[in-house]
């Protein structure tokens, strides 16, 4: 018996011991990754006594410094409200986390933070320093606050790779710059505002790469300025700025959805700049809403309301499309071409004044190559379209109603062809032709114009043709030089020859 219970007693013990061993978890296989190991969180808090600080929530450092000291990454430290001097190095992988109240601070000729690869910043305040944020490598900077730095709030760094997303940044020194990107760097901004005295609220230097969206722009002298770089905007809200609020000079632009208000210029681009602007609106610019030297691009869905002294558009030497556009109460002109090969598709003008009582011209060409269709214009101070100086012009359903010096002029060898245009109630000739210049018109009607049809220098060369006119106008034509438009064909104005067949 006593053998027996021996024997029960072992086996016993050996499912015990066996159960116990099928709980325990099994070991690694070979080659299997690692657990990573858990993110470090370090605590500080300016007003905590020093001694005995080990990072933690109960005894955190009392100084940035003593914080970034003790990271291992990856690991994020924790602000309390206070005043941390700033002055430091943020490493890889490390974020820094904390309410406005926290404020990371320098003095003025130092760089309050250096951002390494992988470092980030969230929700606290940087203040003062030449330069708030020094960003190289891919980093990410999200609600935070800058204000008070003499240079610059952010500086991406060549090959820098900065993600902005939701910050104010704040001018409170003459000339700062919110963000700079040098020579090979790269940013997108997302939402957020820049505000106060910035001289430029985000500038793309040569070489570099930059998408914002949906930001806005209150106070800064340029709002975006991008030289020979990539830009993508799209949402942007601009005032109160004295420069142009878009400077882009020999850079490839994409603009959506743009609302300006103010400022010298809407959109200044030159040297070679190519634009693809949709849905553009600038209202009271002080010089023009769009002025482009040597661009080439389209601009689809402009509005351009009581522009300046340059008028709504001003292009010179440009290749351009303008479409879906309405321009109200310019000065000067509504749109003015010198140079150049400029199309106008659907189009509004009304209301272009010249407090100067000189021009007022709703679309003025000199020296260049320009074809409208779909145009209208009402009450504009000058003439409704005006070809000088050897331009091209070919319109094409056009109405033209209240010029007071013409509806169709031509002047000093220009070549204006129109067909399908209605001409109404202007102060002078529907038709005015001066000096050598040639007017060929088609399928066009007149009525109340005040000096009828055509007014034509016949002694200085000028030369009228005229196809289907309709209207009480159409039968008082005594010019010498007019004669018939036997095949009307719309001139090519961006030909270098033109026929001149009749």
């Amino acid at each position: 018996m006593r053998l027996l219970s021996a024997i029960a007693a072992a086996s016993l013990l050996a499912s015990c011991a066996l159960g116990r061993a099928s709980d325990r978890p099994a070991p690694a296989q070979p080659g299997a990754p690692a657990e990573p190991p858990p993110e470090q969180v370090v605590f500080a808090d300016s007003s905590a006594p020093a001694a005995g600080a080990d990072g933690t929530q109960a005894h955190p450092f009392r100084t940035l410094a003593s914080a970034l000291a003790a990271v291992r990454p990856p690991a994020t430290v924790r602000l309390a409200v206070g005043l941390y001097l700033g002055e430091a190095v943020v490493p890889g992988d490390v974020r820094i986390e904390g309410e406005r109240t926290a404020v990371i601070y320098a003095g003025g000729t130092g760089t309050t933070l250096r951002l390494e690869d992988g470092a980030s910043l969230h929700g606290l305040t940087v203040q003062g320093g030449a330069v708030g944020a020094e960003v190289k490598g891919a980093v990410r900077i999200e609600e935070v606050a800058f204000s008070g730095q003499r240079q610059r709030a952010i500086a991406v760094s060549d090959h820098g790779a900065l993600a902005l997303i939701d910050a104010d940044i704040e001018g409170t020194v003459s000339e700062t710059r919110g963000v700079v990107l040098e020579e090979g760097a790269r940013a997108e901004v997302t939402g957020g505002r820049f505000h106060g005295g910035l001289r430029i609220g985000v500038e793309a230097k040569a070489g570099t790469s930059l998408r914002v969206d949906h930001a806005v722009f209150d106070g800064p002298v340029v709002a975006l300025k991008a030289d020979r770089s990539d830009l993508a905007a799209t949402g942007l809200r601009i005032s109160g700025g004295r420069g142009p609020a878009i400077s882009l000079s020999g850079t490839r632009a994409s603009l959506r959805d743009i609302v300006i208000h103010g400022h010298e210029y809407g959109l200044l681009a030159n040297a070679g700049a190519v634009l693809d602007v949709r849905d553009f609106t600038t209202v009271r610019a002080e010089r023009a809403g769009i002025g482009g030297v040597e661009v080439r691009g389209e601009i689809d869905g402009l509005v351009a309301l009581d522009s300046g002294n340059f008028g709504a558009v001003q292009l010179i030497s440009s290749t351009a499309t303008v479409r879906r556009f309405i321009i109200a109460r310019a000065q000067n002109a509504g749109i003015s071409v010198n140079g150049g090969d400029v199309t106008l598709i659907d189009g509004s003008i009304v209301d272009v004044s010249d407090p100067a009582d000189a021009e007022g011209d709703g679309v003025s060409v000199r020296h260049a190559g320009l074809r409208g269709t779909a145009l209208t214009e009402a009450r504009v101070s000058g003439t409704g379209v005006l070809a000088a100086e050897a331009s091209r012009v070919a319109v094409a359903e056009a109405a033209i109603a209240s010029a007071r010096y013409g509806g169709l002029h031509a002047e000093t060898r220009a070549r204006l062809d129109a067909v399908s245009a209605i001409v109404r109630g202007g102060g002078n000739a529907a038709l005015v032709v001066l000096h050598d210049a040639r007017l060929r018109a088609d399928a066009l009607e007149t009525a109340q114009n005040a000096q009828g049809l055509l007014w034509a220098e016949c002694g200085a060369g000028a030369e009228v043709w005229l196809g289907r006119v309709r209207g009480a106008e159409a039968h008082a034509v005594h010019a010498a030089c007019a004669g018939r438009w036997l095949r009307p064909a719309l001139l090519d104005p961006f030909a270098t020859e033109q026929p001149d067949e009749e």
